[in-house]
């Protein structure tokens, strides 16, 4: 993630700043190489993120293929899982109107 404040005050460029930071901090990558991965996989290592990164508040999940995906995994199947995984009394799934959304993407090679 790359953005650029042109005009603002030193402070609101600072609090930007920091902003970003948090998000990349807080992002997680999972590569595989030569190898072959599952749905279940995917979602135990998004639910570990989860556990220390995810607010209380409801969320969704929303899977993307770059490329050709992974696996021939199913977007779908892998959204579902995660949800499972996460959902709860404090962060039940909302599909409609989520808190949070989880990003998840899935860069193959091409």
């Amino acid at each position: 993630m790359v953005s650029y404040l042109q005009s603002g005050s030193e402070l609101s460029r600072i609090s930007y700043a920091s902003l970003v930071d948090e998000v990349i901090v807080s992002t997680s990558s999972l590569c595989i190489d030569d190898g072959e991965i599952t749905a279940s996989e995917i979602a135990m290592h998004v639910g570990e993120w989860a556990q220390s990164f995810l607010p209380e508040g409801s969320f969704a999940v929303r899977a993307r293929n770059l490329g050709q995906g992974v696996c021939n995994l199913s977007r779908r199947e892998i959204e579902a899982e995660i949800g499972a995984r996460i959902s709860g009394e404090s962060r039940p799934v909302d599909l409609d109107n989520p808190d949070f959304q989880i990003a998840v993407v899935l860069a193959g090679q091409g």
